[in-house]
């Protein structure tokens, strides 16, 4: 090699080229390896420089990476208009969904399109060429109606169905017949230990038929939660059936204070 008294201008920047190629080549940025190696190519440059830096350039060409940023809809449709950022510089758009160079390692990734915001990241490998990285963004978010619900016959019904409906109206009724059950049991309770009490089991006739009245309302009210409690059960959680309503068990009762009455009249 001459000396550096007798290098020219031009010949200091392909000595200074020659060895920062292969300062950035150990250090993995072939990129700018490529660049060095390009200039002292150059036919200005020593014979020999020309003939190391060429031979380095066709290595440095087939070692360094490419990738092609793929960004997709959910259901796998392209996105031309995504907004693209490699280590947070904007590609090019003329470079979207096109391979671009890059050194090899880790680099950082992040894409906007349609009002998403997506980051990750991705290893770009010595060698590979045309390494597809794809970005999927999100579906949209699909606003439920609540006001509708599918019934037995595979139509929208609009708010509950009449079988939710009658299941509920029967959930009321056999909460009131609950509270009828425990104030008319404990009333009369109530009312047998005051007489007890006050006439020591020789009370009137009235007086004992009032107690009965009482505890036979509260029994005809225990059954009828049972019966409605238990319908509006099936009729909610049970299996989807025709002319369910029809189908049902009606519960008939009445009582006066000497007698009472009480029937289910429907299909068996």
């Amino acid at each position: 090699m001459a000396h550096a008294a007798d290098l020219t201008p031009s010949q200091d920047r392909c000595a200074a080229a020659y060895e920062q190629t292969q300062r950035a080549r150990k250090a993995g940025m072939l990129q700018q390896a490529l660049s060095e190696a390009i200039a002292c190519a150059q036919s200005s440059c020593a014979k020999l420089l020309q003939v190391d830096c060429s031979q380095w350039m066709d290595e440095l060409r087939e070692a360094l990476p490419t990738v092609v940023v793929d960004v997709r809809t959910a259901d796998d449709r392209e996105v031309p208009n995504a907004e693209v950022f490699v280590d947070e510089q904007l590609l090019d758009s003329a470079l979207r969904g096109r391979a671009i160079t890059l050194d090899p390692g880790v680099h950082k990734l992040r894409v906007e399109a349609s009002g998403q915001t997506i980051r990750q990241s991705f290893v770009a490998v010595e060698g590979r060429k045309n390494q597809v990285v794809a970005v999927r963004l999100a579906a949209p978010e699909r606003r439920t109606e609540p006001s509708a619900t599918v019934g037995a016959s595979g139509k929208s019904d609009p708010q509950m169905s009449s079988r939710q409906k009658t299941a509920l109206a029967l959930a009321v009724v056999a909460t009131a017949a609950t509270v009828s059950w425990g104030y008319f049991g404990l009333s009369g309770l109530s009312r047998r230990n005051e007489l007890e009490r006050d006439c020591g089991g020789f009370c009137d006739v009235e007086g004992r038929e009032s107690i009965e009245t009482k505890f036979l309302v509260a029994d005809l009210s225990l059954l009828v939660a049972a019966v409605s409690g238990g319908a509006a059960a099936w009729l909610w959680w049970g299996e989807s059936k025709p002319d369910v309503a029809s189908a049902l068990p009606r519960l008939q009762a009445s009582a006066t204070s000497r007698s009472a009455w009480l029937g289910l009249t429907g299909t068996f």
